[in-house]
């Protein structure tokens, strides 16, 4: 027993017994352990190192625990193919493989063969060896497969098939075989304009079949290209092969083909008798959809590949997707548009895959024999013998196939002719990646102009008048699915009273849609039902539960956490859906459902009960241990409590910022009324007590302004639940957290009112440190107001209730702020001995942040001051603080410190330490540090005198400031137009 390994299509793996004994398909996976294997595969026996492995699955941004994940995918590999298999060697992994195993081996060997066949004047030996060689592709290399070693060796692979190709039709020239030559090439070509190899091959293959005009046209429209796109013209031997063209060359002559190939061809010809009967020719296509709509690309690709392939082997097109995307009606489109080049017959049968008791392929044979004229009686009954009978009967003839609606490739195989001239096309929800050589088209739903077509050639245009704002309502409300918006638009037609808004407004309401989208015997919760009742147990479970989150996509982590289940087990059932057509895979490890199919699984989990707020609670759980991690959190230090979940964890703050922002709208969901005043369920912490900590962390992120909307409405959800429960405590912490989403949008006056009343909460429960944080917050709302004599008292206020509580960290931010208030006041004194105390005290917490922070803050008052030169200290140390855990702080000391050397007159200093501020902050989330740092490089530039490059320089921070509100923008605008001199805005962090 050996393994197969093929790469020259998608990944997959056969182990192959004696003579005779079927090959067994074996699981290889998810796309991500296939990946694994097809790097194994394709070093035919060297070692891969476990850098290696990462690097070419993840490249240079490989996720926390990317070493454990490499591991864990070899000893899955390992569960498959035999402990043996996959040799662990110094630290990387090896797969134990013979080169004639890997078909991508294989394939290099036959060309290989080919060249040393050719050199030896074998030309009819080559061109079987480059034929072989070909034979061996089942589609696009790698299919499916993420990483960058993956699109790497698919880039390669793709040139070395196109170049084989390219030398085995050159053969075909020589020996004469000039008639399917023409068709292949016009398809390679518009796949690779630019490669004037194949231009050349066919000018010279349309000028031997006597159609000299259409090689010059070729000659003509290649030249147009190559100025158009590289500015130049052909090369040499193009140029001299149309001259040769121009003045009918005789060396150009078609060689003629060899007596011995045309003796058999003759015989052939001569064999029938009128004796014979005339063989029947079935015609059983159905009728093609009178407004189909849409797909006039795929179908163009599509059709070029049967009729390019159907001389060389059996075309086999498989169309998949998800129920009512428009597999059927394209698949019959298809036909029809090239039912002339199958003089011989079309069959049709619908497989019934989503039915419980899909058509059984031995009846669909005697169906498909009786269409070619052959009787039950002149065959054996068994599914075998009529297989070889089918194939007995398509030998020699051009047919084609339509299997419609197959439940599996094992439905499908024995209703595959076995000798090229008959095409095949087949369609099935889950992807039929068992069918070898087969090209795959995963239909996804039209896209909007689609949509519309094809919704106003059922409705009518004059019908649209002055609705065409409904009817986009409406496709749109259809999610563009093709079947919706046939329903959607044929209730319209069937009732020409009804306005387009009004069947808007019914779509509208998600608890009626799939209702509404029926008409006569269509449905698309039908459609959806014959997919759902394909699923194992455990893939419904996943399904229906998965849809109570109301977010555009999950992440598989935060897929298990809701489900309670292992990662890696729920990524493996994830990725059998996304096969299985009923979930989407977005990007490698995150999943989403089409609009419909979200209703229509939300319907079931309905139906089993639904409502499970556990899932939720665990689901917060997970941020918040995640958050923890991110933002170095000592737990036990602070006498916190424990979360349940170990959460994530991140090389950096970028890094965690980056995810939280992909988990965007699971975070949302989360923040739900109903889930926050659920009972603790599992993680026997009050949902409300995790939520309040989250949300306070998620704020205190670099680049909240961003999802400042989101992060509002969370803050305000949390705050009605903290209301409706009676909890005054997080009340005023959650009012925190908003004040301060508010403040960092420079909404001031609305981050003050929520201030006040988180101030007012905290201070009618006792008092504890969330009351000093409430305080120190309003007191910078007044400051920015210009209310700083107000502003003062409330800072001495928030060092009190800090001191009462021992909360030293916000005693020493209160102290860093009052700084600032006291230097507008003139108060320059006053305002170092606060700015120093603050600092003292961050320097005793031991907290590298904290100290950063104050030492910055430090710094901005001497800058203010004009002390330039000890402003630099401070802000040189923060920078050190600050470097490799708070990149937008560490950019934001390094822009200040430009200012001080531009002060102290250095401006080559200053333009070192300009760039590098913007270099660090120009891989931050944090807008309003980046756009800062670009106006005092444009500072520094115009001193330096660069005012073009100054003047881009301020053109980019002012559309940043425009985008996050920021006053900072009107100044940059004032500048950019002459009126000032040199940016001053000063701001510090808050």
């Amino acid at each position: 027993m050996v393994v197969q390994y093929g790469l020259l299509g998608p990944v997959r793996a056969l182990r192959v017994g004696a003579a005779g004994e079927p090959a067994e398909e074996l699981k290889v996976g998810s796309p991500q352990q296939q990946a694994v294997l097809a790097l194994l595969a394709s070093r035919a026996g060297r070692v891969a190192t476990a850098d290696e492995l990462i690097e070419g699955l993840w490249g240079d941004e490989p996720p926390e625990g990317a070493l454990g994940t490499v591991r864990t995918y070899a000893f899955r590999l390992r569960k498959v193919f035999g402990a043996e298999a996959i040799a662990s060697i110094a630290g990387g992994y090896a797969l134990r493989a013979e080169r004639s195993h890997v078909d991508l081996f294989t394939f290099e060997d036959h060309v290989a063969a080919a060249e040393q066949r050719r050199m030896s004047g074998d030309v009819v030996g080559a061109r079987g060896e480059l034929a072989n060689a070909l034979a061996l592709w089942r589609g696009t290399p790698l299919a499916g497969i993420p990483g960058p070693y993956a699109e790497s060796l698919r880039a390669t692979l793709l040139e070395r098939r196109t170049a084989a190709q390219e030398s085995r039709i050159a053969l075909d020239l020589a020996l004469g075989r000039v008639g399917d030559a023409v068709s292949e090439l016009t398809v390679l070509t518009a796949e690779h304009p630019l490669r004037e190899g194949l231009r050349a091959q066919l000018m010279l293959a349309l000028y031997q079949t006597g159609r000299q005009a259409e090689a010059l046209g070729v000659y003509a429209d290649t030249r147009r290209l190559l100025r158009k796109e590289l500015g130049v013209d052909p090369g040499a031997e193009l140029g001299e092969l149309h001259q040769r063209i121009l003045r009918a060359d005789p060396s150009l002559a078609r060689p003629s083909a060899d007596s011995a190939e045309i003796a058999p061809r003759a015989a052939e010809a001569s064999a029938g008798t009128a004796l014979e009967k005339p063989p029947t020719i079935p015609a059983q296509l159905p009728a093609d959809t009178a407004d189909f709509t849409g797909r006039e690309n795929l179908t163009r690709v599509l059709a070029a590949r049967i009729s390019t392939t159907v001389g060389q082997s059996v075309a086999v097109c498989a169309l998949s997707g998800l129920g009512g995307v428009g597999k059927t009606a394209l698949a019959i489109h298809l036909a029809h548009s090239v039912r002339e080049e199958f003089p011989d017959g079309q069959l049709y049968v619908d497989l019934r895959g989503g039915d419980p008791t899909p058509a059984d392929p031995a009846p669909v044979l005697a169906a498909f024999l009786r269409g070619l004229g052959i009787s039950e009686g002149e065959t054996a009954p068994g599914l075998e013998e009529r297989a070889a009978a089918y194939r007995s009967a398509l030998a020699g003839r051009r047919v084609l196939i339509v299997l419609d609606n197959a439940r599996d490739a094992a439905q499908v195989r024995p209703l595959l002719p076995g000798a090229p001239g008959c095409a095949v096309i087949v369609t099935s929800r889950p992807k039929l990646t068992g069918l070898a050589g087969a090209t795959f088209a995963d239909l996804d739903v039209l896209d909007p102009g689609e949509a519309m077509n094809m919704f106003t050639r059922i409705v009518g245009e004059e019908r649209l008048g002055m609705e065409h704002t409904a009817a986009i309502d409406v496709v749109s409300l259809c999610g563009y699915l093709p079947l919706a918006v046939r329903i959607a638009a044929a209730r319209l037609a069937s009732r020409p009273r009804w306005r387009i808004g009004s069947l808007a407004a019914r779509l509208s309401d998600e608890r009626r849609r799939l209702g509404e989208l029926a008409v006569g015997d269509l449905a698309v919760r039908a459609a959806f039902e014959l997919g759902y009742h394909q699923l194992s147990p455990a893939q419904a479970d996943v399904f229906r539960r998965l849809s109570q989150l109301n977010s555009a996509d999950v992440s598989a982590a935060a897929a298990a956490a809701l489900l309670g289940q292992d990662e890696a087990d729920t990524e493996e059932v994830l990725e059998s859906l996304v096969d299985a057509a009923m979930l989407e895979s977005s990007s490698p490890g995150r999943y989403r459902y089409h609009d419909l199919l979200r209703l229509y699984a939300r319907e079931q989990y309905a139906a089993e009960g639904g409502l499970d707020d556990a899932g939720f609670v665990s689901l917060l759980d997970f941020y918040l241990a995640s958050m923890r991690r991110l933002r170095r959190i000592p737990v036990e230090e602070l006498g916190l409590f424990p979360t349940r979940s170990s959460g994530r964890e991140f090389d950096s703050v970028e890094a965690g910022v980056r995810w939280i922002a992909d988990e965007g709208s699971c975070v949302d969901a989360v923040f739900n009324r109903r889930v926050l005043t659920a009972p603790p369920c599992s993680v026997g912490v009050a949902p409300l007590t995790l939520a309040v900590e989250l949300l306070d962390h998620l704020v205190s992120l670099p680049g909240i302004e961003r999802y400042a909307d989101e992060l509002s409405a969370a803050a305000r959800n949390a705050a009605a639940a903290a209301v409706e429960s009676g909890d005054v405590r997080s009340e005023a912490r959650v009012r925190h957290s908003l004040a301060r989403i508010l403040y960092a949008t420079y909404q001031i006056e609305a981050a003050a009112e929520e201030a006040e009343r988180s101030h007012r909460a905290a201070e009618s429960v006792g008092g504890d440190e969330t009351q000093a944080d409430a305080v120190n917050l309003l007191a910078m709302t007044y400051a920015d107001l210009g209310r700083d004599a107000e502003a003062i008292a409330l800072y001495e206020r928030a060092v009190d209730v800090s001191r009462e509580f021992g909360d030293v960290a916000s005693e020493a931010a209160a102290r860093q702020n009052m700084a600032r208030s006291l230097l507008v006041l003139g108060r320059t004194e006053q305002a170092l001995q606060s700015t120093m105390a603050g600092l003292a005290l961050c320097r005793a917490l031991g907290d590298d942040v904290s100290t950063g922070y104050a030492l910055f803050q430090t710094g901005s008052i001497y800058l203010q001051t004009l002390a330039y030169r000890e402003s630099l200290t401070y802000f040189t140390e923060a920078a050190r603080y600050f470097a490799d855990v708070h990149p937008p702080m560490e950019g934001a000391a390094h822009a200040s410190s430009a200012r001080a050397l531009l002060g102290l007159g250095e401006p080559s200093g200053a333009l070192e330490h300009a760039e590098r501020a913007v270099s660090v902050l120009r891989g931050t989330a944090d807008t309003w540090q980046h756009a800062t740092a670009l106006a005092v490089l444009a500072d520094v530039l115009d001193v330096a005198g660069q005012p073009e490059r100054a003047r881009g320089c301020r053109e980019e921070a002012l559309a940043m400031f425009v985008v996050i509100g920021a006053p900072e923008a009107e100044r940059i605008r004032v500048m950019l137009s002459g009126s000032e001199a040199t940016f001053t805005a000063v701001r510090t962090s808050r």
